[in-house]
């Protein structure tokens, strides 16, 4: 009689699925360099007139690997503009931020208030940097691994 009581409150029991929809609204642009972090920045800072400052890694756990990324991070904040600006590394150790653009040395990202800025003449002002080999605007929502870039 027990287990037939339990076997009924077993069917009864309805199971909720929490689904959470991440905000992925930022603009993204490729910077292919092989030039150290450290030196891209400086380059960005002085071409665009920024002051990209050294954030703690960015810390991603590959679990099919069972293994911890760290990828550098630079930010910069443009008050007037309400405007955050990210460096990321796509390198780590033999891991990739971002597996599916794998020549892809670093990621700047515009986050908050993106309405207020242009990435293209932001892209057009890097090329004009030597060390840069190519830099292109990427679309977030063709990535697969685009919640890499939620933090």
């Amino acid at each position: 009689m027990q287990s037939l009581l339990l076997l009924l409150k077993k069917e009864h029991v309805r199971k909720k699925v929490l689904d959470i929809g991440y905000d992925y609204d930022f603009l993204l642009a490729a910077i292919v360099s092989p030039v150290k972090d450290y030196m891209i920045c400086w380059h960005l800072n002085r071409q665009l007139g920024f002051d990209l400052v050294r954030q703690q890694d960015l810390e991603i756990n590959f679990l099919n690997r069972k293994k911890l990324g760290y990828f550098s991070c630079f930010e910069y904040k443009d008050l007037a503009n309400h405007v955050s600006f990210v460096l990321l590394s796509n390198k780590s150790g033999g891991e990739w931020l971002i597996p599916e653009l794998e020549k892809v040395d670093y990621f700047l990202m515009l986050r908050d208030n993106i309405e207020a800025v242009a990435l293209k003449p932001i892209i057009e002002s890097i090329k004009g940097i030597a060390v840069v080999q190519t830099v292109f605007e990427v679309d977030h929502h063709d990535l697969r691994s685009k919640q890499n870039l939620i933090f």
